[in-house]
């Protein structure tokens, strides 16, 4: 899920710079870069079905991305803000990797064609795994800025949900606010929102798959949007269950209301949450409150990825919480969200700390003992009661 994570960030800005590249182009001005058949990042979409005539092999995009590594690196600024996940993606075209990365393929991109005003996010298939794997892209642009900056919990009906939930304002306006690009979606008149022209796609995947599930993932901001529509999708009764979700570096996403219908979602197996944090990423922490003094809450399993030291060693350590449990635990969950008792990280470092490349890095060191935990079997010893079925 870190992988699809990352690669939509890189997968947007690699679009994006063909653009203005076409752009110069017609201006008569020379491109930035010279890469080889620059439209392979930018497939036609079949009008009958909504998806790409040919879907992006993960296994072909790395090779992709590797042949013109070097072209790449000719322009600084685009190369020095993702030469990262660059190097994530092209280690899928190894062996090993490869192997792997050839189950899984990106049938659909929307960025709006560079409209930096929508939510940006990719639809994959993982027929090896058999799911469905939708990516939220993360903070990259001012408006992205904007909206998590209008912060202010407030009430929200949610499709099939009975109650209103509090959410945060900018997040909620991502998925609901109409979408200019997407028309006649479903039926549905006039313009649709992003979260309808999302699931109307995914309810043809999963008519054309039916045995495959939906899983979601996203860093930051695109981690915050796919803990809301995980839990949204959840409620659909045309959506399979349970709706797995796995998070990296999500910040607060609603209060009390919000927790209470997520748990009940999550009691009666329709939903599985994996929330990934970094112990001194200050942003998945605070502030835990909108200007109103209104409280936020964390919903999910929650994975913790320490530092500490360990035989004169400074490596990394995990371990889980979830947001119940009584009262100690619920002191004990709110000690280890407190913006002011993470914020161990100087100011230079908090963009490095939040990133993807170390929260990689900690996974990587931890992934031995991290490959026994189920997901599911975690969650059942949490919901004994509950028929939970498996993932």
């Amino acid at each position: 899920m870190l992988s699809c994570s990352e690669i939509i960030y890189t997968l947007a800005a690699m679009r994006d710079l063909e653009w203005k590249q076409e752009a110069l182009v017609k201006e008569g001005k020379p491109p930035l870069v010279r890469i080889k058949d620059p439209k392979y990042l930018r497939p036609k979409v079949d009008p009958s079905t909504g998806f790409f005539f040919d879907g992006l092999e993960i296994a072909e995009l790395a090779t992709y991305i590797k042949d013109n590594e070097e072209e790449i690196k000719k322009d600084e600024e685009f190369y020095n803000s993702n030469g990262s996940a660059l190097e994530s993606i092209c280690r899928l075209a190894g062996p090993t990797e490869g192997k792997f990365a050839r189950t899984r393929e990106i049938v659909y991109i929307d960025d709006s064609e560079g409209d930096e005003s929508e939510v940006v996010y990719s639809l994959s298939i993982d027929s090896k795994r058999k799911r469905v794997i939708l990516c939220f892209r993360g903070t990259t642009t001012t408006s992205d800025m904007l909206q998590d900056a209008r912060m202010t919990l407030k009430a929200c009906t949610l499709p099939n949900v009975e109650k209103e939930v509090s959410l945060h304002t900018g997040f909620y306006g991502y998925l609901f606010n109409k979408d200019r690009h997407e028309n006649n979606v479903g039926g549905i008149t006039g313009e649709a929102n992003k979260y309808e022209a999302i699931l109307y796609k995914l309810k043809k995947l999963f008519h054309a798959n039916p045995t495959f599930k939906l899983y979601v993932t996203g860093h930051s901001l695109g981690a915050s949007l796919s803990s809301l529509f995980a839990f949204i999708a959840s409620q659909d009764p045309e959506v399979p269950k349970p709706v797995t979700c796995v998070s990296i570096a999500s910040t607060y996403v609603g209060g009390s209301s919000w927790r209470d219908a997520f748990q009940a979602a999550e009691r009666v197996g329709e939903i599985r949450y994996l929330r990934i944090t970094n112990s001194v990423d200050v942003i998945p922490h605070g502030p835990p409150f909108d200007l109103g003094l209104h409280l936020y809450k964390h919903v999910g399993l929650n994975l913790r990825l320490h530092k500490e030291l360990i035989y004169w060693n400074w490596s990394p350590t995990w371990s889980l919480h979830f947001p119940t449990g009584g009262l100690m635990n619920e002191v004990g969950n709110a000690m280890r969200n407190n913006f002011v008792t993470n914020i161990a990280a100087l100011p230079s470092r908090i963009l490095k700390m939040h990133g993807c490349p170390e929260y990689k890095r900690r996974l990587d060191f931890c992934q031995d003992e991290l490959k026994k935990l189920s997901v599911n079997e975690i969650y059942e010893n949490y919901f004994k009661s509950s028929k939970v079925p498996p993932i």
